[in-house]
């Protein structure tokens, strides 16, 4: 059960635990960042944890101000052959340690961090079981990047954070892999739940058999650089504007009224990409230059989407190649053009990908398995704190830089 879902820090002032402690249910603090794909899962967290009756929680989703992000921004640029301007993290974990000044941790049994660079300051003091959510690890980022590894201080800093955690929840199967290889994270230690949606029956929607009209190409994703959109509406205007629309959810897209059969949906809020969107699609492209997963994915297979994507990072872990449909390198545009001209020509091919996506996301990514499965783990690795009728309270916020640092709502 969730005691409070917030994004104000002021909320934590006046937060108490409910009256009484039930040794049934242990105590978690979720920290989750409000932002990119963390945003998504820290609400999935929520609402996964909502339905468990031997916990309860308090979920905290922290959105940093502008200025905040453009100096993380900064901070992970490249800088000469691989090195980075500054240390690990080292303006975020300032945020971190202040929220968690403003709540007492007596009678909570473990705090859990989503990312998990962000857990540095209980890492470092070791007041509090932790455990963490990671979408990659930084060997694997600089690896991604072409950089020859991680600069030796960061990578001390993370070790510490990994080594020193309860468990280490990662989001795929390259990310726990390079877990054990390269931190040497007993297996333990490490598990592998992918972040998605709860797919069951009734929500999962069948595939469009004999349209009529033209098909619909879907592509979704604010970074609209960064995630192919611009060589997708290329593709489509050279190849497919008379046969296929293409369906654009990005608030950053520039939307140009010269494309044909070209429609710019904006930003759009995810109730309405899950209960509308997919469901109108016919076929999922995600030609993204640099990802390490892509909830989307998992979301397009649970809509019987069959999709085009990138093959990189934790991406073979939602798409089955030839199955429910096709992962193409990076760069290989001709790879990218040929998939989605089978998928738009062959319906029994779009069809049959189709039955295999939504039954690839309801017996294997299912989130109400997968969340489950990081939970009872969670919970397995950490000794609850003596029951009592103690009352968990957090103290006042503190004044200052950090009531600057994070936007808040009263």
């Amino acid at each position: 059960m969730n005691v409070l879902v917030t994004d104000s820090v002021r909320d934590l002032a006046s937060f108490r635990w409910p009256e009484g402690r039930d040794p049934g249910r242990r105590r978690v603090v979720f920290v989750s960042v409000d932002a990119l794909g963390w945003s998504t899962y820290g609400r999935m967290l929520a609402e996964h944890a909502g339905r468990r009756q031997d916990m309860e929680c308090l979920h905290i989703l922290l959105r940093p101000t502008l200025w905040f992000r453009a100096a993380v921004r900064q901070m992970w640029r490249p800088w000469g052959r691989g090195q980075l301007l500054n240390d690990f993290s080292a303006r975020s974990l300032l945020v971190w340690r202040e929220v968690m000044r403003r709540l007492d941790l007596t009678t909570v049994d473990q705090v859990h961090f989503s990312p998990a660079s962000f857990g540095m300051c209980v890492a470092q003091s070791r007041v509090k079981p932790y455990t963490c959510s990671i979408d990659a690890t930084g060997e694997l980022y600089w690896r991604q990047r072409g950089a020859a590894g991680v600069p030796p201080k960061n990578l001390a800093a993370e070790r510490m954070i990994y080594q020193n955690a309860s468990a280490v929840i990662a989001w795929s199967q390259w990310v726990y892999d390079s877990l054990l290889e390269d931190y040497r994270l007993p297996a333990g230690k490490a598990l592998v739940a992918h972040p998605a949606p709860d797919f069951s029956d009734e929500a999962l929607a069948g595939p469009r058999v004999g349209v009529t009209g033209l098909l619909r190409l879907l592509f979704v994703g604010n970074d609209w650089e960064r995630k192919g959109g611009p060589r997708l509406l290329r593709w489509h205007q050279e190849r497919w504007s008379d046969r296929a629309e293409l369906w654009v959810a990005s608030g950053k897209a520039p939307a140009d009224g010269s494309c044909r059969n070209v429609k710019w949906l904006g930003a759009v809020s995810h109730d309405r990409l899950i209960e509308e969107v997919f469901p109108s699609a016919d076929v999922f492209v995600f030609p993204t230059h640099f990802d390490q997963l892509g909830i989307v994915l998992a979301e397009a297979a649970g809509a019987g989407l069959p999709a085009v994507s990138s093959r990189m990072a934790g991406t073979p872990d939602m798409v089955r190649e030839g199955e429910t449909g096709y992962l193409i390198e990076p760069e290989d545009e001709a790879g990218f053009v040929g998939a989605i001209e089978r998928l738009l020509t062959d319906e029994p091919l779009r069809v049959r990908m189709s039955l295999a996506a939504r039954k690839f996301a309801r017996e294997t990514l299912n989130g109400r398995a997968q969340f489950g499965r990081m939970f009872d783990h969670m919970l397995s690795v950490v000794e609850p704190v003596g029951a009592g009728t103690g009352r968990g309270r957090a103290t006042p916020a503190r004044g200052g830089w950090a009531g600057k640092v994070l936007a808040t709502r009263a």
